[in-house]
């Protein structure tokens, strides 16, 4: 029978060959360093490059921008419509086809609608004339007639008017002519003051007026 010694290995005896039991270090030790150098092969091929192959991939830039940070586009500023430019005018006003004055003088700015606006202040019946004409060329319509005469040798004022938006009955204007001459004919309300006193009546009259382009 064969005794075992204290070491586990079994005892020689006769005929027996004694094979040494491998040491656990040892192998261990050998297949640190074989795996160290299989690393270190793979490394250097880049098979294993850690940093490279298994870091996190960094998100692709984008160039989009919060809605806050986008500057607004600037809407386009509308080009005005050329204005009109005044140009000279004369005239003259007739009440009851009688003249009042044919020294009328003032400008002429067209369009839609067209504004004539004259005055005579040196007038030998009233200390001042004042006129303002609207028309609508498009139509050949008179808009409004306003004239206000200063006071006369009995203290006496005139304000005469006609609106085609607010008419007053008995009230009437015709335009006759497109330019640059214009004919205004109608009946006017007049409110005549007087002494504190004022009357109102309907007075027919006449307007001509002639714009110059220079």
């Amino acid at each position: 029978m064969t005794r075992i010694a204290p070491s586990g290995l079994p005892k020689s005896g006769p005929g027996r060959a004694v094979t040494p039991a491998p040491n656990k270090s040892l192998r261990a030790l050998g297949f640190g360093a074989a795996l160290a150098a299989s690393l270190l092969t793979l490394t250097g091929c880049g098979l294993l490059d850690w940093g490279a192959q298994f870091a996190p991939t960094p998100a692709p830039y984008s160039p989009h921008q919060s809605p806050s940070a986008i500057a607004p586009t600037p809407s386009p500023t509308p080009t005005p419509s050329p204005s009109s430019v005044p140009m000279k005018a004369t005239g003259s006003l007739m009440l009851h086809a009688n003249p009042v004055t044919e020294k009328l003088t003032g400008t002429c700015t067209l369009g839609e609608p067209a504004t004539i606006v004259l005055a005579d202040h040196q007038n030998d019946f009233f200390t001042t004339v004042d006129m303002t004409v609207v028309i609508s060329p498009a139509s050949l319509e008179v808009v409004s007639v306003a004239v206000l005469l200063g006071e006369d040798a009995e203290e006496g004022t005139h304000d005469m008017s006609f609106s085609s938006e607010v008419p007053i009955a008995g009230t009437s204007a015709a335009l006759t002519g497109s330019g640059p001459d214009y004919r205004v004919t109608g009946v006017v309300q007049d409110r005549e003051t007087r002494h504190n006193k004022t009357t109102t009546t309907l007075i027919p009259f006449t307007i001509n007026a002639n714009c110059k382009s220079s």
